[in-house]
C-alpha cells in the first residue's frame, strides 16, 4: 500500500513503480512536484515515516534481501544497509520504521531457526551497531502486523491463537512494553484498522468464517463492541476522526461509501455513496501531529489534484493546501457545537425547542435552519444489541486522564413522537441518521 504523509504545510506521496523503484512527490497549493526516486530497482517491501522536522526516513528491502535505511535530510542525508539476509535464512517480514522519542526505530519479524515460528524484533537506527530486542516470540508464520504511533507510543496489532482466535495489541514506548488482548473470537480475525477519537482508541475489525464476514467497531477503553451493518463483502473499511466525528469509509461494488459512527450512542448512520469517486484508493497515512484529523489509513484521490474522501467536501481546517477553507460551513458547525455543548444556552433555548412537539402551532418552517437541525438531532439513541460471537477481553487504560466534553455529558432526551412525521423533510446525513440507525439499505 502506498503512503500518504502529512507535513506542516503539505502532503508527500510515497509509492513504487514496478522494476523502477521507490519514489516520492510533494503536493502543495501549486500541485504535484515531479517524482524523485529514493531507491532504484526492484524492492520487496518498504516503509516510511516523518520526524518532527518533517524529514522523511525510509527503509527498503531490495530483491537481494538487503534492508537499506535512508535519511532524506537535505543537509545530512544518510544511506546505510541495516539488515542483510543474503542466504535467505531470516526472511524479513512486517518491516516498519517509526519515529519515537526523537529517533528512528526499526521493527520487523524474522524466521526462527527451527522454521516453525517468527519473532518480532526491534532496533534503533541511530547506531551502526544497534542492540536487538525480541518483543514477541512464537508468532505464527505469515502473521500480519499493523503499526500506529500516537504521542511517542507505538501500538502494534497482531492476530494470535490462544485456545481461540485473538486480536492482541503490543503497546511500546522507550520505557515500557505491555500486551493486551483486545478481542477473543470463535472465528478468524482477518483485517483491522485503528484510529484515535475523543482521546480513545477505536479498532474496526473483521471476523470471517467460510467467506461470511462481520465488521465490528471496538472501543478499546471500555471494550464496547458494536456490529457494523455494512455488506459482508465490503472492501477495506477504515476509520477517520474529523470534525469531532468518527467516519467509516469502505469500497463496495467499485464505489466508495461513507457512514458516521456514534459509538457513544451505540448507533451509526446509514451508509451513503461518497461524493468523491474518481481515482480513489486507500493509502497508509502518517501524521505525527494528529492535528484536526486522525487515521491510520485514508481514502484519497490522486489524479491532477489531491483530495481526501469526506474531508474534501467538508474542509474547514485548511487541510488541502490548494483549497480555501469553507468559513460559512465552519460557522454553522461551530454554532451547532455551541448549542449542543453549552448547558446554559441549550437549556434556555434549544431544550425548549427540542421538547416542543412539531405541531401546527409550532410549524417546521417557522424555525431557523439551526433550530430545525438541533430539533432533529436531539433524539433518543436507537437500541443496539450485539449478536456476533466475538467478545472483547481485557480493557486498555484510557489514553488521557482528561475526559472529553462528550464523555461528561449525558445524551439528550427524546422529543415527542411528532418528530417522526417531519423526518421526510430532512435530507443527506440528517435523514440518514433517522433511517433505522443500524441498518444497511441496498
Amino acid at each position: 500500500m502506498p503512503f500518504l504523509l502529512r507535513t506542516q504545510d503539505t502532503f508527500i506521496i510515497v509509492d513504487e513503480k514496478p522494476k523502477q523503484g521507490i519514489f516520492y512527490q510533494t503536493y502543495n497549493k501549486d500541485g504535484f512536484s515531479r517524482p524523485l526516486f529514493i531507491h532504484t530497482g526492484t524492492s520487496l517491501v518498504y516503509s516510511v515515516t516523518l520526524d518532527t522536522e518533517d524529514i522523511m526516513h525510509v527503509v527498503v528491502e531490495s530483491a537481494n534481501h538487503q534492508v537499506t535505511y535512508y535519511n532524506l535530510s537535505p543537509t545530512h542525508p544518510v544511506k546505510r544497509v541495516v539488515l542483510e539476509d543474503s542466504r535467505f535464512v531470516y526472511l524479513f517480514e512486517n518491516l516498519s520504521i517509526q519515529w519515537l522519542e526523537n529517533e528512528p526505530h526499526l521493527f520487523y519479524t524474522v524466521m526462527h531457526p527451527n522454521g516453525l515460528n517468527r519473532s518480532l524484533v526491534h532496533q534503533t537506527l541511530t547506531s551502526t551497531s544497534p542492540n536487538l530486542e525480541n518483543l514477541l516470540t512464537s508468532l505464527p508464520l505469515k502473521t500480519p502486523l499493523s503499526y500506529y504511533t500516537l504521542n511517542d507510543t507505538l501500538y502494534i496489532l497482531y492476530p494470535a491463537y490462544e485456545e481461540s482466535y485473538c486480536l492482541n495489541m503490543l503497546i511500546f514506548n522507550t520505557e515500557n512494553r505491555s500486551i493486551t488482548t483486545l478481542v477473543q473470537s470463535s472465528i478468524p480475525i482477518v483485517d483491522w484498522n485503528i484510529c484515535s477519537h475523543h482521546n480513545k482508541l477505536y479498532v474496526l475489525y473483521k471476523g470471517d468464517q467460510y467467506g461470511h464476514a462481520t465488521f465490528h467497531l471496538l472501543d478499546t477503553s471500555t471494550n464496547k463492541d458494536l456490529i457494523l451493518s455494512i455488506p459482508e463483502d465490503a472492501n477495506a473499511p477504515v476509520l477517520l476522526s474529523y470534525l469531532d466525528t468518527l467516519w467509516i469509509h469502505y469500497s463496495y461494488n467499485n464505489r466508495c461509501y461513507t457512514l458516521v459512527a456514534l459509538p457513544e450512542a451505540d448507533t451509526f448512520s446509514s451508509p451513503i455513496v461518497s461524493h468523491l469517486q474518481s481515482h480513489v484508493n486507500p493509502y497508509a497515512y502518517i501524521d505525527l501531529r494528529h492535528e484536526n484529523m486522525d487515521a491510520s489509513v485514508l481514502y484519497a484521490s490522486l489524479s491532477s489534484t489531491l483530495r481526501l474522501l469526506t474531508i474534501a467536501d467538508l474542509d474547514i481546517r485548511g487541510i488541502h493546501p490548494d483549497l480555501v477553507a469553507q468559513d460559512e460551513l465552519a460557522l454553522l458547525i461551530e454554532g451547532i457545537n455551541f448549542r449542543y455543548n453549552i448547558p446554559s444556552t441549550y437549556t434556555s433555548a434549544s431544550a425548549s425547542i427540542a421538547s416542543t412537539p412539531l405541531t401546527t402551532s409550532t410549524p417546521q418552517a417557522s424555525l431557523s435552519p439551526l433550530d430545525q437541525l438541533m430539533n432533529t438531532l436531539v433524539q433518543e439513541p436507537l437500541a443496539f444489541t450485539p449478536e456476533a460471537p466475538i467478545t472483547p477481553l481485557s480493557a486498555l487504560p484510557p489514553l488521557s486522564s482528561v475526559s472529553t466534553t462528550l464523555d461528561q455529558q449525558s445524551l439528550p432526551s427524546s422529543p415527542s413522537s411528532a418528530l417522526g412525521a417531519q423526518r421526510k423533510d430532512f435530507k443527506s446525513l440528517t435523514e440518514a441518521f433517522m433511517n433505522n440507525g443500524n441498518t444497511f439499505e441496498t
